[in-house]
């Protein structure tokens, strides 16, 4: 499988941007530790042009990356969740990716934050010790999931309420 990698230069914030405080209130409540270990990481902002307006505005456009606090959730994850992950980039890189100009990466990486928030993996599955088994419920959710987004043209960004990513992705379905 291939690795993505991006080099890019970022201004680093020292503070979370207001249209993530929806967010960081809904996962101090329901997710405690998770909110604990996020709450200090950095969010930075990224010069890049987003197409929607004219050239000239593209130099002082910018997006905001959560690379930072993706990663601290990515250490947090549980065994099933990490198979996840792999399953699901498996699929996108060996399926997806190949044939598709408009789902990108970020995309899956969404849809895998979601579903480790919206279902708990590890108690589902705590009476199943057979991987392949594990495996093939977790490839055939994560399609199901996507699917189900993918139709409903809608998947909120994971630390911003008011952005679609299925829209911002530009992806025709």
């Amino acid at each position: 499988m291939d690795e993505e990698c991006d080099i890019v230069i970022g201004y680093k914030l020292k503070f979370w941007p207001k249209i993530t405080n929806k967010r960081l209130e809904t996962l101090q409540h329901t997710k405690p530790p998770i909110y604990k270990q996020i709450r200090d990481s950095s969010v930075y902002a990224i010069p890049k042009w987003c197409k929607h307006t004219s050239e000239e505005a593209a130099r002082y456009e910018f997006h905001l990356s959560f690379s930072a606090v993706e990663l601290t959730l990515v250490k947090l994850r549980t065994t099933i969740e990490k198979m996840l992950n792999r399953i699901a980039r498996y699929i996108y890189y060996k399926h997806i990716r190949r044939d598709s100009d408009h789902i990108k990466s970020y995309v899956i990486k969404i849809i895998v934050l979601w579903m480790c928030e919206e279902f708990d993996l590890e108690h589902e599955f705590q009476n199943v010790h057979d991987e392949e088994i594990i495996a093939i419920e977790l490839g055939k959710r994560f399609i199901n999931f996507t699917l189900d987004k993918l139709n409903q043209h809608y998947c909120k960004h994971y630390f911003i309420d008011d952005v679609n990513i299925i829209f911002a992705s530009g992806l025709a379905v």
